[in-house]
């Protein structure tokens, strides 16, 4: 590839990145070609794109952007899924695929609205179905938070009355 081509080629995939709702970072060890093209198939027909990319082209084209933090997940050999209209369409058929292919597979990195959030409470809600549920459960979380936050404070209170 040349210069010309690299430079054609990074702008169209930070053009790209730039209108995207999620991005999410996979590697992808051990898959062979004909389960990699399944699962490219499955994210082409859920409205989303899936792109094997070499990392340093990947960097460049994240390194002056609001994207910037998603350079710290880019080693190893990565498969980078994007959406532009609905996340959730793609992290059905993540899920399918991630629990298909255990260890082959993994997730290292989702990003919604271009905010890196916490993996685990990120990877939660990026599963649930609809945006009702992803709000149902982080209520959920928001009032187990209170309690416990509540719980604590009066203890600390009857620890000072006693």
């Amino acid at each position: 590839m040349s210069k010309i081509d690299k430079k054609k080629f990074i702008y169209q995939i930070k053009k790209k990145l730039n209108k995207s709702l999620s991005i999410m970072i996979l590697n992808f060890s051990n898959l062979s070609a004909n389960e990699l093209n399944l699962f490219r198939n499955d994210v082409k027909n859920s409205g989303s794109n899936l792109m094997v990319i070499r990392n340093n082209l990947l960097k460049i084209s994240l390194l002056k952007s609001d994207l910037n933090y998603l350079n710290n997940y880019l080693y190893g050999p990565i498969i980078l899924c994007f959406s532009t209209k609905n996340y959730s369409s793609l992290s059905k058929v993540l899920l399918k695929y991630l629990n298909k292919y255990k260890n082959n597979l993994v997730l290292k990195s989702i990003s919604i609205d271009k905010r890196n959030v916490s993996l685990d409470l990120n990877y939660k809600l990026s599963f649930l179905s609809s945006i009702r549920k992803c709000l149902i459960y982080l209520i959920f979380i928001f009032k187990e938070i209170f309690v416990f936050k509540l719980l604590r404070v009066l203890s600390l209170l009857k620890n000072i009355k006693s």
